[in-house]
């Protein structure tokens, strides 16, 4: 096992250290098709086809690059699935939304990629069957390294579409595929081949694919060991799955990787996700502004020690507090914080703050809003549908998109239970790109805005990774 490979094992970060599965390359299928008595036709020559094997000549495609880093391509999925899911700033990828029609036109959006692989292979073969009389059978093979925004059964009607109507002389095709997950402790491989004749000279070579089925799964395991006995060098490594991720005018669109399999144990609290950082928020929201709230009596007791307040009476600074409140909006909370005046000297004496500034006055009103902000924070609670709930609360229910919390999609509502099955709720902020620990701070604020001092949370993992 390399040095990088170990440190990557150690930092044990869901990306850092991937199952380190090798790219198979054209040396590999060499070997593959010998196996089954092909021979390749032309060392080195693009002109024709790859291999000959029995009576049939094939030609080997890799697919390497992603298929959405094209602004054009990208433009016409926004177009194709916004409308599945509009006033989103997310939306997922989510192919099995769409209906039959634009599932078709979701397919015909990549066939630029795979339809100038078809026309060159199309001309390949036919040298090759002119080349060599006495084959009688065209095949393309197409193998998938990094191709990962659409799925294999997407992928092989695609072709099988081009096929037909760009190269009918082809008489099968085949599409294979390998890839890697890992969570940072479970790693896992998975492996795919798929052979669809498309003539009857297509079918009779069917017995012919499933021998070069087994060769290319049997290839396929060695690279499985090799991965597991720590042989395998990073930079000769396919890249693992992760999230297919793009903006366009100032929405995310998500293709979530696919689920890793089996027991996530080891993290009792889910498979670890990439943190998001502040710079990912797809809000700006501000820290709570904070102003005391006074009583006549305690703002007349102030003003008599020699405090200094806003405005010349109770009337005008109340207005004056009251004008600042009405600024409030719940991603830039201004919160009027009741002060109990003798926890307010004890303060001062301890921090050693006069007791007559207006200045210590609003420090002690902050400390306070602090204190309830924690205490809320701390002691939130999951939504359990038959649970015991508080009778008034926020509700925090948040969508997990995938690997990263920066795609997540929250949302915050009052709820007022009436003894019914669900809560009344009512909504305050909807369709917020935060996570969820970033939602929960902007649901504390308000709440203590609103008088409250329960929070709820809720995790909606439809397109989580879990």
């Amino acid at each position: 096992m390399s040095k990088e490979i170990f440190r990557a094992l150690l930092d044990a970060s869901p990306f850092k250290y991937t199952f380190p599965l090798a790219k198979l390359t054209e040396d590999d299928f060499d070997g593959i098709f010998e196996k089954v008595g092909g021979v390749r036709i032309a060392e080195g020559s693009d002109n024709t086809a790859d291999y000959r094997i029995e009576n049939a000549v094939l030609e080997l495609k890799f697919l390497e690059a992603e298929g959405v880093h094209s602004p054009i391509r990208q433009k016409k999925l926004a177009e194709l699935f916004r409308p599945t899911q509009p006033d989103r700033p997310v939306v997922v990828l989510d192919d099995g939304l769409l209906d039959n029609e634009e599932t078709h036109t979701y397919r015909q959006i990549y066939k630029g990629t795979i339809q100038s692989h078809i026309r060159k292979a199309k001309k390949q073969l036919k040298k090759s069957r002119l080349a060599h009389p006495d084959t009688e059978i065209s095949i393309l093979f197409f193998h998938n390294i990094g191709f990962s925004s659409m799925s294999q059964d997407d992928l092989l009607e695609l072709i099988k579409v081009r096929v037909r109507n760009d190269a009918s002389s082809i008489d099968g095709v085949a599409v294979s595929g390998s890839y890697t997950i890992s969570d940072g402790f479970n790693g896992q491989a998975f492996m795919h081949f798929q052979y669809e004749p498309l003539s009857d000279l297509g079918e009779g070579f069917q017995s012919t694919m499933d021998g070069i089925h087994s060769a290319l799964f049997a290839q396929q395991m060695m690279g499985v060991n090799s991965a597991i006995r720590g042989e395998v060098e990073t930079s000769d490594a396919s890249d693992p799955r992760t999230d297919v991720v793009f903006d366009h005018d100032g929405i995310r669109y998500v293709r979530p990787a696919p689920l890793l399999g089996g027991s996530a144990n080891m993290f009792p609290g889910g498979r670890p996700r990439i943190k998001a950082e502040p710079k990912d928020s797809g809000v700006e929201h501000q820290s709570p502004r904070i102003v005391p709230k006074l009583s006549r009596e305690q703002w007349n007791q102030l003003n008599q020690e020699g405090m200094i307040l806003e405005g010349g009476s109770y009337e005008e600074w109340t207005s004056i507090q009251r004008s600042r409140v009405e600024t409030s909006t719940p991603l830039a909370q201004v919160v009027a914080m009741p002060v109990d005046l003798g926890a307010f000297k004890s303060w001062c004496a301890t921090e050693q703050q006069p007791p007559v500034l207006a200045q210590s006055l609003g420090e002690f009103a902050t400390k306070k809003f602090n204190d309830s902000f924690a205490d809320i924070l701390r002691n939130r609670q999951e939504f359990v549908e038959n649970g015991v709930r508080p009778r008034r609360y926020l509700l925090v229910c948040t969508e997990m998109i995938g690997q990263a919390e920066s795609n997540d999609v929250s949302h915050i509502l009052e709820a007022i239970e009436k003894g019914d099955e669900y809560p009344y709720v009512s909504e305050i902020i909807t369709n917020m790109r935060v996570c969820l620990n970033e939602a929960l701070c902007i649901a504390a604020a308000i709440a203590i805005q609103r008088g409250l001092d329960s929070v709820l949370w809720y995790e909606n993992k439809s397109y989580a990774w879990v």
